[in-house]
């Protein structure tokens, strides 16, 4: 039995996995009690302001626990889930899917000099979380992933286009010891684009995209719950994702025209 908590948009693509691999899918709101969850095995699913408490929580009562990401919203969250989950018998892990896209193993090994991101849309603007957190935690997830280093230096500017709650558009700039990236991620564009270069010295390579990320990340953490197969969204891979995050909002730069 696998128990969800948050069954919206995002938590029902979840279940229906879940139920398609004939496992017994516990259904939790995020108002009920959960407490009261019978599952060992918990995937949270519910907006990212809510995840330190609910991680805790579980953690508290040894629930093994996949969070979608972003996981935390800055470092003082991801610190206090450290502290318990030293204490814990639970385990931990991250839904940072395209960490998951068997293509970029071909990578792992190459000298890559630079790397593009940009997660561009028309999507529906956030009004507690910025752009950063929300969308550019996928591209901090597949840096870690390749080159597994914090950043020696970033700079990151936000631009703040139809004047709503959070920037619409943002630019982060990361140099790390031997490779440079530059992130460019918005939900107020008129294009669809999504798609990562990567850049060695010799050539520039598109990074090929996986349509069953989700399953691969769910399979993971059965995998880790039933068989002690430790992902690599684990919580170091999760702290490093995070104290990113936290680097690029403290450097970040709010360009308005007000």
């Amino acid at each position: 039995m696998i128990a969800v908590i948050g069954t919206g948009y995002w938590g029902s693509k979840i279940v229906s996995i879940l139920e398609n691999k004939n496992l017994e899918v516990e259904k939790i709101d995020i108002d009920d009690d959960i407490t009261k969850i019978k599952s060992n095995n918990v995937v949270i699913s519910t907006p990212a302001r809510t995840h330190k408490d609910i991680v805790k929580t579980m953690l508290e009562l040894s629930k093994n626990v996949l969070v979608e990401k972003p996981a935390f919203i800055n470092m003082k969250e991801c610190d206090e889930i450290e502290t318990v989950l030293k204490k814990s018998k639970g385990k931990f892990m991250c839904g940072h899917l395209f960490v998951h896209n068997p293509n970029l193993d071909k990578f792992k090994n190459m000298d890559i000099s630079h790397i593009e991101f940009r997660r561009l849309n028309m999507g529906k603007a956030q009004d507690d979380i910025n752009p950063i957190i929300h969308l550019a935690s996928h591209d901090i997830s597949i840096l870690d992933y390749l080159i597994g280093d914090i950043p020696k230096k970033v700079k990151s500017t936000s631009y703040c286009i139809s004047k709503k709650t959070q920037p619409d558009y943002v630019t982060i700039d990361l140099i790390y010891k031997n490779t440079t990236a530059q992130i460019q991620v918005g939900w107020y564009y008129n294009e669809k684009i999504r798609n990562v270069k990567i850049f060695s010295k010799d050539n520039v390579i598109d990074l090929e995209d996986q349509s069953n990320l989700l399953d691969i990340s769910l399979s993971k953490f059965i995998s880790y719950c039933e068989d002690d197969i430790e992902p690599v969204t684990n919580f170091e891979h999760t702290k490093r994702v995070t104290q990113i995050l936290d680097m690029i909002q403290n450097e970040n730069i709010i360009i308005s025209s007000e």
